[in-house]
């Protein structure tokens, strides 16, 4: 949870795609913002993708629409029109979710992007349901990792002396036996 609305993390299987300028990329890392121009972009600056492999634009002209702006857990985007009485919720479009059959046949482009290469990884609509307010991120724990790395670490050195000690016990054996 980080309390702030532009950010969106998906639960479950699927991907957002988005429009880097090189081509469709699939991602999971779902900070949102709207540009100068209307379009709805990720923190790096790619166009969010719709339902129909569109980029979304939103209305400019809505005031304050980055901190109206909400999303539902299908992937509808909302803003509240607070001149109705009562305010009302506008629908204004809907964030594509994508998954693949193979998703291990993706190709990793690096910064949380993914390809869907030459390999076909068989793109099928998702299901994965959305979450504002969440971000994703990794499921390491750093602290855990270092002290599996430095208890992996002193195993090995246990036993590489083990062995250095079985082979200098083996050779002190076989040079008596040999005299």
């Amino acid at each position: 949870y980080t309390g702030d609305p532009g950010d969106v993390a998906l639960d479950g299987p699927g991907f957002a795609a988005v429009d880097t300028g090189n081509g469709v990329f699939y991602t999971r890392n779902l900070t949102l913002k709207v540009n100068n121009d209307g379009a709805l972009v990720t923190k790096e600056g790619y166009s969010v993708l719709n339902s129909n492999g569109e980029k979304i634009m939103l209305d400019p002209a809505i005031p304050d629409i980055q901190r109206k702006l909400g999303v539902e857990e299908d992937g509808s985007l909302y803003v509240w029109d607070n001149s109705a009485k009562p305010a009302a919720k506008m629908v204004l479009q809907k964030l594509g979710i994508y998954n693949f059959t193979s998703p291990e046949k993706l190709e990793r482009q690096g910064y949380g992007l993914w390809k869907n290469g030459e390999e076909d990884a068989g793109l099928l609509t998702g299901e994965a349901k959305f979450s504002q307010n969440y971000a994703e991120l990794s499921n390491a724990n750093t602290v855990e990792s270092m002290v599996d790395m430095m208890f992996n670490q002193r195993l090995y050195d246990a036993h590489a002396s083990s062995l250095k000690q079985m082979y200098k016990s083996l050779s002190d054996y076989i040079s008596t036996v040999v005299d």
